[in-house]
């Protein structure tokens, strides 16, 4: 080294020194904002897998209730069928039940003639109540006192039915013919007379 520059030099390693001193606090900054930086990742990174555990977590618990919620349903669904089923079938016997019950008894048809006469119109039977209607191209005949009270209210040539009613518990005057058609004997009985509900169609 010539004499005279080691001045020179010692300037310029101060220099350098001074230099590096200068750039010293940007380095340490630039280096702790790197580690800030690695430590948001990790975090970032940490949190991610978290919330996708979490959310793998609630699909699992969600297809399980599923799986258990269909199984509950399937169970009430076939519950709920089974008492529908019950409560229709139920219905449908009262339905049947109410139609047996309403089932027309009697005959409809054109009031041909009416009166009183020996039952059958045999003079060995006990006197009694005749109607005849024209059913369908026949000749129907009713028997019965009950009849007596319904057909008054309407006239020969109308179309009516007359459907039974309830029995009346009566007693009767009963008559007891020999073989030549003489009356011997004659006696009052219990028995039930038929009802008649008329009505003008």
């Amino acid at each position: 080294m010539e004499q005279g520059y080691e001045i020179y030099y010692v300037f310029a390693a101060l220099a350098l020194s001074a230099g590096l001193l200068k750039g010293l606090p940007a380095l340490l900054a630039f280096e702790k904002q790197r580690l800030l930086d690695d430590e948001k990742r990790q975090y970032r990174s940490n949190e991610e897998r978290r919330r996708e555990e979490l959310h793998q977590a609630k699909l699992n618990a969600i297809k399980t209730g599923n799986s258990s919620d269909s199984s509950r349903g399937k169970r009430r669904r076939s519950s709920t069928n089974h008492s529908q089923s019950n409560r229709d079938a139920n219905r449908g016997a009262k339905s049947r039940s109410s139609f047996k019950s309403s089932k027309f008894n009697g005959l409809k048809g054109k009031l041909i003639d009416f009166g009183a006469d020996h039952y059958k119109h045999d003079e060995n039977q006990d006197e009694s109540f005749f109607v005849k209607l024209l059913v369908d191209g026949n000749e129907k005949t009713l028997w019965g006192k009950g009849l007596r009270d319904v057909v008054c209210e309407f006239q020969r040539g109308q179309d009516i039915s007359l459907e039974r009613g309830n029995k009346e518990k009566v007693t009767v005057e009963k008559t007891h013919h020999d073989e030549a058609g003489n009356i011997i004997k004659t006696e009052m009985v219990p028995t039930y007379r038929q009802q008649w509900i008329g009505k003008l169609l």
